[in-house]
């Protein structure tokens, strides 16, 4: 199968995913099946070594069953001793031999999953081709979403794109996996809310919607960020608090 057919076998189904529930939150009726929005970044990779894993999860059930707090789960994976820290996890230690078997477990562990990434088919679905973990062997994954290639986003950078949505982010953060993961979650829920004001009427889930809002402005909290560094042992010395600072970004995607 063609890398344009594959596209569109996975990606139309992932935008009627948003679609279904961008109506759900303006009817107040839960769409007919709960996804699972998975983000993931490699970091490295396409003729150098992979360096980071980055995974963030978000059910959708959250918005339809629970009151308060809407959450994302994340995982960071590193395989070098050059990979940066997550700003929204621990890091796991992994090898390139065992990369492939975390993936297949991150995918066999959830059900109906929207997969996510910002330049998903460029990039990361190619690493996990390398790695004989094709998508079509991962009967949970139901369609796909590449923020890189939303027509409201498109050929913006990431960090261009999460200041056009007001998201806050520790400047210099981005090119780490966990955090790259994370962030394209965030924008991801944001252009559902987009697709929300094109819909005739006043939304039934204001509560929800206050609550999605509440989520993707959620501010980075540097003290948990420094306390999630010094968890951490991959990397040798003292924690080097100089990352803190604002570094600019220049270089960000």
């Amino acid at each position: 199968m063609t890398r344009a057919s594959r596209w569109e076998l996975y990606s139309h189904p992932g935008k009627q995913c948003l679609e279904d529930l961008a109506l759900a939150l303006r009817t107040g009726q839960g769409p007919s099946r709960d996804y699972v929005f998975v983000s993931i970044d490699f970091e490295g990779g396409i003729g150098a070594e992979v360096k980071e894993l980055g995974v963030s999860s978000f059910e959708t059930k959250q918005i339809f069953h629970n009151a308060g707090r809407l959450d994302i789960y994340n995982e960071h994976f590193s395989l070098s001793r050059g990979s940066r820290k997550s700003d929204f996890s621990t890091s796991t230690k992994i090898t390139t031999d065992t990369l492939p078997q975390v993936l297949r477990d991150l995918f066999e562990s959830q059900q109906n999953i929207v997969l996510i990434g910002h330049g998903l088919w460029s990039r990361e679905i190619q690493l996990m081709d390398e790695y004989g973990v094709e998508l079509e062997s991962l009967s949970n994954v139901v369609g796909t979403i590449d923020a890189a290639s939303q027509p409201c986003f498109k050929g913006q950078r990431l960090v261009d794109t999460l200041r056009a949505n007001n998201i806050p982010h520790r400047p210099g953060s981005l090119h780490c996996a966990g955090n790259d993961a994370h962030y394209t979650l965030r924008l991801i829920l944001a252009l559902t809310l987009k697709n929300l004001s094109h819909l005739d009427g006043t939304p039934e889930l204001s509560n929800s919607i206050e609550a999605m809002r509440e989520l993707i402005a959620r501010p980075v909290s540097v003290s948990d960020v420094k306390e999630r560094k010094e968890e951490d042992d991959w990397l040798d010395g003292d924690l080097n608090t100089d990352m803190f600072m604002d570094l600019g970004e220049e270089g960000d995607r």
